[in-house]
């Protein structure tokens, strides 16, 4: 199948917002909340237009499967937190691994002050644990409820 990455766009604003209130995304999110769509459209306004971070839409046969956000952490912007979220109705066809794999090299050539990316993961979240590791992120710490892995670019 044939996919690419693109640049988030206006009209992703509703496919984010139903992929964001599916109740398998909520299970693996660190806000279980239901999100109302006035807050949503804020919130995809905010990234739309900032500096500080850059967001991707992975598209299979043009169609939006997944998205990736890279919110630059640090005052030197040589680090960012990774945000990422797959199609619920698409899991389990590699596209996580995928979405990961070119959203970290198309960061590193649009930023060429970044030298690492991170991500937090809920223990429960053993999909994304495997993505990260397969990807030889390395796991910087863990509590009872998170895991943060980070990798050098």
């Amino acid at each position: 199948m044939k996919s690419r990455l693109r640049n988030l766009k206006k009209s992703d604003l509703n496919p984010l917002f139903i992929w964001r209130n599916h109740p398998l995304t909520q299970l693996n999110s660190f806000d279980k909340k239901e999100i109302l769509f006035a807050d949503h459209k804020k919130w995809f306004n905010g990234i739309l237009g900032s500096n500080l971070t850059a967001t991707y839409i992975l598209e299979t046969e043009e169609v939006p499967v997944g998205v990736i956000r890279f919110d630059i952490e640090t005052e030197d912007q040589r680090a960012a937190k990774i945000s990422y979220l797959i199609d619920p109705l698409k899991h389990g066809k590699g596209l996580g691994t995928k979405i990961l794999e070119r959203g970290i090299k198309k960061i590193s050539q649009e930023n060429k002050k970044l030298d690492k990316v991170f991500g937090y993961v809920l223990r429960e979240n053993l999909a994304s644990i495997r993505i990260f590791e397969k990807l030889a992120f390395i796991k910087v710490s863990e509590d009872t409820s998170e895991l943060k892995f980070e990798k050098s670019i």
